[in-house]
């Protein structure tokens, strides 16, 4: 009937009425596939939106880079809370006198890194429970950091106050 009132040909049952415009990837502009089911694509393979969780892991890059599995993310990331652990620890050393013990434990610190980055690979649990310690102990981390940069300030501090009165005793003197 469509054929004799608007003068279209009639629809074969297996033909689908063409898309109008033709279809083309919203990125590179290849044409696209429909096949009148379903919405109708907007971009080609290539550029389609795929949920990072949805992708397979491809070889992993060190230090955790794009290519980096879940578990190592983690990894590193508690590798890190431990590591500023460590470096809390040496810097308590250093302040108890212990100077050669607190240099030899910042000394080893890439080495530990790279060893429980491997070890945490294996027990994703484990490095979830470390960055659950780390986060509660955020203030500390701070009050941390905070004492380690006064730590490194301090002793060089008091040596030039010291050399200050000196100098000022050697002119009162003269």
């Amino acid at each position: 009937m469509s054929a004799v009132i608007d003068g279209t040909p009639p629809l074969i049952p297996d033909q689908r009425p063409p898309v109008d415009p033709p279809l083309r990837c919203e990125v590179c502009g290849v044409d696209l596939v429909y096949n009148g089911k379903g919405r109708r694509p907007r971009k080609c393979d290539e550029h389609k939106n795929t949920r990072p969780s949805r992708q397979k892991p491809s070889a992993s890059a060190s230090a955790a880079g794009p290519a980096a599995t879940k578990a190592e993310q983690l990894a590193e990331a508690a590798a890190e809370v431990l590591c500023q652990a460590n470096e809390w620890l040496a810097m308590g050393a250093f302040l108890a006198g212990l100077v050669d013990t607190s240099s030899k434990l910042a000394g080893r610190e890439e080495k530990f890194r790279e060893q429980a980055v491997a070890a945490l690979v294996l027990d994703p649990d484990l490095s979830k429970m470390i960055l659950r310690m780390g986060a509660r102990s955020g203030k500390f981390a701070l009050a941390g950091a905070y004492l380690s940069l006064l730590g490194g300030v301090v002793p060089v501090a008091i040596e030039e106050i010291r050399e200050i009165r000196e100098a000022r005793r050697a002119e009162a003197e003269v």
